[in-house]
Order: structure tokens, then sequence, then C-alpha cells
């Protein structure tokens, strides 16, 4: 996954562009609030209100499940504002903005799994980050697609880091509704385990 780093600029993100030549030396990034976006998630997901995301509320945010284990820093099986507040901000910390994450996309097929042969991707903010993240859109080629946001200064490709639903068009094979999501983030603990490649395993249909 390539990566652009960045320093901090009043409430925006400034990313260095060193790897794309002939590019401008810097561009704007998200103008993440990380105590804003946590109170949202928790509004949404947290139904009993017991003040975190747990159990069967973690299921219809995908992108916060898979990336738990990481997250959950007090290890209680829910995520908490704080908790929620620490990992944006440390998209903050990590002064990294626009990024080209490799995705690799699995059908599971009872114990097994085949790649995605072709389909359209489009990774779609979560509503609590809505106001600060844009869609990225990219191609499935065998298994595997690099998903970009429109928009970016002088067309830079890539997207930003933060909680992104997934959606998929014109899936071969055949994929079910089941609701998919993802953390594109280098913090994500699958991107730890296969160095560098976010894996997603999508339920058959």
């Amino acid at each position: 996954m390539k990566k652009i780093l960045a320093g901090s600029l009043a409430l925006a993100v400034v990313l260095g562009v060193g790897c794309f030549g002939g590019k401008p030396d810097r561009v704007i990034g998200p103008p993440y609030n990380p105590s804003a976006a946590a109170d949202k998630a928790i509004a949404e997901f947290d139904k009993n209100s017991d003040g975190k995301i747990a159990g069967d509320e973690l299921d219809a945010c995908p992108s916060l499940k898979n990336s738990l284990s990481s997250i959950d820093t007090n290890g209680d099986g829910g995520l908490d504002k704080a908790e929620i507040s620490a990992r944006i901000q440390a998209y903050i910390d990590a002064e990294v903005g626009l990024c080209t994450p490799n995705i690799n996309l699995v059908v599971k097929k009872g114990k097994s799994s085949v790649p995605l042969k072709s389909g359209n991707v489009t990774l779609i903010p979560e509503a609590f980050m809505a106001d600060v993240l844009k869609e990225a859109k990219g191609t499935i080629q065998d298994g595997y697609c690099s998903p970009s946001s429109e928009g970016n200064m002088e067309n830079l490709p890539g997207m930003s880091y933060g909680f992104y639903k997934i959606q998929i068009e014109n899936a071969d094979p055949k994929i079910g509704s089941a609701p998919l999501g993802i953390e594109i983030s280098e913090l994500n603990p699958i991107v730890k385990e296969t160095g560098g490649t976010y894996k997603v395993e999508i339920p058959n249909k």
C-alpha cells in the first residue's frame, strides 16, 4: 500500500507528495474530528445505550467489527467513545493522508474461498465519517482492486484513512447481500497480518 506522509495544518492534514514526480509538494487531506466522529458512531450503533458498540451491534458496522481486536484497547469486547476517538486520532498522528490500498476480495465457499474475478467496488464512508471522507471506486481484476477517490488535489490517485462500507456491483461470481465494511489504515489488523494487503471475505450467495 503506497502512502503519502503528512504534517498537520489547522484542522486539515497537509500531505507530502514525494512519491509522485512532477506533482505539488503538499495537498490538503481530511479535517478529522475524532471526538465528533466517535459521538456519531455511538449514537448510530449503540442500540442499548450502554456507552459502547458490542455484540450484535457490531454486526451493523462491519468496518468497525473487522478491526475490533486492535481498537478495543480495554479488552471488553466492545468499542466505546474513547477507543473510537483514539483510533481516528491515530490517523492524524500517523500523518498519512492519501494511500492506494491493495484490496483482495474473495468469496467464501465452505472451508475454502475463491477470488472475486470481476466487479465494480465503491467504498462509501460510514455515516459517522461522511462529513470528512469521500467515496472511492475501483474495478476488480482477478480478486484485487485499488480504489481511488475523485477530486483529489492535482488528481492524485488514492483515498483517505477511515471506516467505509463496501458496495460491489456486477460481481463474478455472484455474491449475497450481507453488509461488508473495511477500515482503510495501516492499523487494520488484517493489513498487519498480510504485510500490506487488505483481505475481504465475502459470504457465498
